[in-house]
C-alpha cells in the first residue's frame, strides 16, 4: 500500500535527541566499598495490541501485525549500541560521567568508565537482540555508585569500518557495516531486511527516580515499541521494502523508531514500570 507523508511535518533526526533529562552525567564513586552490587540493564518489546486498524500479536515466528488490507511479520529485530550513560538526581558542579559497556550475553559484568566534565567516552559497541515473545532479556550487568538517578541516556550507534574501534564488532557481524538497526521478516509473504543507519543519543527521564543501595539488585529495561515502527500516520501499515534511504517513508520509520523507547526502572524483569510511576519516551518538544 502506497503511504503519502507530508514530510515538512517530520523532523530530521540530530545527532543528540533530547528526551527531557540533564546532561548524561554520574558523580563520584569510585568502584568498591561505594558501588552497588547487581544492576542489570534488560530490552523488552510492545508485541501484542491493537492501535486504530492495526493489531499486534505474538507467534512462534515472530510479532505479527495486521491492518484491513497488509500483513506484517517480524523474525528479528536487532540494534547496536554503544554507549549508556545515567545522570543522578544531583549533578554537581564538578560532576563525572559514568558510562557502561557489557558483552551482549547477558551474563558478563560491565566496565564503567569515569570521567570528568561529562565528556563523552565511546564504549561497546553491543549487539542487542530485541525480543519478540514479550519476554524481558538481560542484555548486560553492571555495578553502580550508590546513589539516586533520574535520567539515561541510550546511543544508537551504526558501526563503520572507517571507525579501527569498530573493526572488532564488524569483524564478527559484518552485515553491520554503517547499519545501527536491522529487522527481518515478511511483509504480505515477501520477505525483506530491512536496515537503518539512525545515529542518535535517546535520553529519557527514569520517573520514578532509580535508587541504587548496596547490595540491592536493580533492573532498568529499555522497552521498544515494534508495533509503532512501520505504521503510518493513517494507521494503516508501511511496507518495509519501502523504507529506504532518504525517502519520505524512510525518514517516517526512522522518526517511529526513535519515538518508540522508552527507560524505567523494573527491578522484577515484567516489562512495566516500577513504583507506581510512568515510562518516558520519544521525542522531547
Amino acid at each position: 500500500m502506497a503511504v503519502q507523508i507530508d514530510r515538512s511535518r517530520i523532523p530530521v533526526l540530530a545527532v543528540l535527541v533530547a528526551v527531557g533529562a540533564v546532561a548524561a552525567c554520574s558523580r563520584g564513586g569510585a568502584m568498591g566499598p561505594g558501588a552497588a552490587q547487581g544492576t542489570s540493564f534488560s530490552v523488552a518489546a510492545t508485541t501484542t495490541g491493537s492501535s486504530g486498524s492495526t493489531t499486534t500479536q505474538s507467534s512462534s515466528s515472530g510479532m505479527t501485525q495486521s491492518d484491513s488490507t497488509d500483513t506484517l511479520t517480524l523474525s528479528k529485530v536487532q540494534l547496536v549500541v554503544r554507549r549508556i550513560e545515567l545522570s543522578p538526581v544531583d549533578t554537581g558542579a564538578q560532576a563525572d560521567t559514568v558510562c557502561s559497556r557489557g558483552d551482549d550475553d547477558g551474563e558478563h559484568p560491565a566496565q564503567w568508565t569515569r570521567v570528568g566534565h561529562c565528556d563523552e567516552m565511546k564504549v561497546g559497541p553491543v549487539l542487542v537482540d530485541v525480543p519478540l515473545d514479550g519476554q524481558v532479556e538481560k542484555v548486560f550487568s553492571a555495578q553502580l555508585p550508590v546513589g539516586t538517578y533520574d535520567g539515561v541516556e541510550l546511543q544508537i550507534h551504526a558501526p563503520s569500518h572507517y571507525d579501527p574501534s569498530d573493526s572488532a564488532f564488524l569483524q564478527a557481524n559484518p552485515e553491520f557495516d554503517s547499519v545501527s538497526v536491522r529487522a527481518e521478516g515478511t511483509f504480505d509473504g515477501r520477505p525483506f531486511t530491512f536496515t537503518s543507519r539512525i545515529e542518535a543519543r535517546q535520553r529519557n527521564v527514569l520517573n520514578p527516580p532509580v535508587q541504587v543501595a548496596d547490595s540491592v539488585p536493580t533492573n532498568i529495561t529499555f522497552h521498544l515499541d515494534l508495533s509503532k515502527w512501520f505504521v503510518s500516520p493513517g494507521g494503516t501499515l508501511i511496507d518495509p521494502s519501502t523504507a529506504t534511504g532518504d525517502s519520505q517513508t524512510g525518514d517516517l520509520v526512522r522518526w517511529n523508531i526513535m519515538s518508540s523507547l522508552q527507560t524505567f526502572r523494573d527491578d522484577n524483569r515484567n516489562g512495566q514500570c516500577d513504583g507506581g510511576g510512568s515510562r518516558d519516551g520519544g521525542f522531547g518538544g
